[in-house]
């Protein structure tokens, strides 16, 4: 979501050099390059003000200590900064302490409040234990109701049976009756949307707000819309008293404003963050991580969980214990690791999550790379073997004709084949030095490395 951000921040804090005390002049330098960066990120322009303004406060005279970089306490003030823009010591926690607890999330058309509900649904599930029932009360949108059938079905929670002929208040109604009679402990209200804010949807909201109470009202938010979404949290804010937002669609190309607008603006946390296209893409916001991705230092905490997450482990260490005991590595395995991957959002996602050295990493020239590297046309290929071939590499590596088999059957060309073929046996190779002891004396040679001989 960050990168150009990110980017842009890094190259202006590496220009500072060769200091013991950050200097008036030093600053003056940067805020112009800082200002660019956080305006082409759309961030609100009162935004960018105080922040720099407190920036610069905190950063002059600030002395360097011995070893240290300017950079390094430059970029450590600037993170201090960010944090406290998004959020320093905000509740991020839902208020649920009424059964049922109702939650009604607002905001404009294409934000993605449908889909939002149930990945909140499926999270309070997993996480809480909570028994959630959702409820569309959008009347206007054709297909509306149906795909939040559809994504509750998906997410194995229960959703309330509404057609578009009932009004909006009576479908509130009905569906906290229903709450309350299958002793639900969340109802999740996904509320209609218009292209932009208007008073008859401000209207709806009042009446389903006074009319519902509900606990928590979520501004969900496009993290694609930049400055537009700052000012139109702010226009429900004031009508709906909102309890905090959510920033959806985070994994675009975002420019990043929303998420250091939107704080500031209304006064408001943002409580989820949502980051794929899977129903389990969504996290807790939390400004530290948010702040290190913004300066390039990563998310390894999103990186692990999602590892847990969506990693079978059972078949990862099965693998790990075969090549340990013989060395071996086919097809199957390669074709599994594959999928492991593509379900933490393949390299670029995992790349995303990794810090960016300091912006020494190329990475719009490796994500490029990845591109044309399709983890999809890999497993078309491996899955255009017979089982035998997966299982003994050897085959296919030395039969002109099972190559061509494969080639037609696969409807890849003889390039991509050929650089498959040898990504797997440079894959092989590597495996057979973890035979044996071979992972243990690997092991020994890299904490040599580190004067580390444990």
């Amino acid at each position: 979501m960050f990168q150009k951000l990110s980017q842009r921040i890094s190259d202006v804090f590496r220009s500072f050099t060769g200091t013991d005390k950050i200097t008036e002049k030093m600053l003056e330098q940067g805020a112009a390059s800082l200002r660019l960066a956080l305006q082409e990120a759309d961030v609100a322009e009162s935004v960018t003000s105080k922040l720099l303004a407190q920036f610069n406060e905190k950063a002059l005279n600030q002395s360097v200590t011995s070893g240290a970089k300017p950079s390094d306490v430059l970029v450590k003030l600037f993170h201090d900064n960010l944090v406290d823009v998004l959020g320093k010591g905000d509740d991020f926690s839902l208020k649920l302490s009424k059964k049922p607890a109702i939650i009604m999330l607002v905001g404009l058309q294409g934000a993605g409040k449908t889909t939002f509900a149930a990945r909140l649904a499926k999270l309070l599930k997993k996480e809480q234990n909570k028994q959630c029932l959702l409820a569309s009360l959008d009347v206007y949108r054709p297909a509306a109701m149906d795909q939040l059938a559809t994504l509750a079905q998906q997410s194995q929670v229960d959703c309330f049976d509404a057609t578009p002929d009932q009004q909006p208040l009576a479908l509130a109604k009905s569906a906290m009756q229903s709450a309350k009679d299958g002793q639900y402990d969340v109802l999740i209200l996904d509320t209609a949307g218009r292209m932009h804010v208007d008073q008859s949807m401000m209207d709806e909201c009042k009446a389903l707000q006074s009319a519902c109470q509900p606990c928590e009202i979520l501004f969900v938010i496009d993290g694609m819309t930049g400055q537009d979404a700052a000012l139109n949290a702010k226009s429900f804010n004031d009508q709906l008293s909102l309890t905090g937002a959510v920033l959806t669609k985070t994994d675009g190309d975002s420019r990043g404003g929303a998420a250091l607008s939107v704080k500031q603006v209304t006064g408001k946390p943002i409580k989820y963050i949502t980051t794929g296209e899977h129903l389990d893409d969504i996290d807790v916001f939390q400004p530290e991580r948010i702040a290190s991705q913004i300066l390039g230092m990563g998310d390894i905490v999103a990186l692990v969980k999602q590892f847990e997450d969506k990693v079978d482990q059972e078949k990862s260490k099965k693998i790990a214990d075969k090549i340990i005991r013989s060395g071996a590595f086919d097809f199957n395995d390669l074709l599994t690791q594959l999928q492991q991957m593509e379900s933490m959002g393949g390299m670029k996602g995992i790349l995303s999550k990794l810090p960016n050295l300091g912006g020494q990493l190329p990475m719009e020239m490796l994500e490029k790379k990845l591109e044309s590297q399709s983890f999809d046309a890999i497993s078309v290929m491996i899955q255009s073997m017979t089982p035998q071939e997966r299982a003994f590499p050897a085959l296919v590596m030395n039969v002109k004709t099972r190559q061509r088999r494969i080639i037609a059957g696969s409807g890849r060309d003889i390039k991509e084949f050929k650089s498959m073929l040898k990504q797997f046996q440079r894959m092989q190779k590597m495996a057979a030095k973890f035979k044996g002891k071979g992972m243990m004396d690997m092991m020994n040679k890299m904490s040599g490395l580190f004067g580390n001989k444990q």
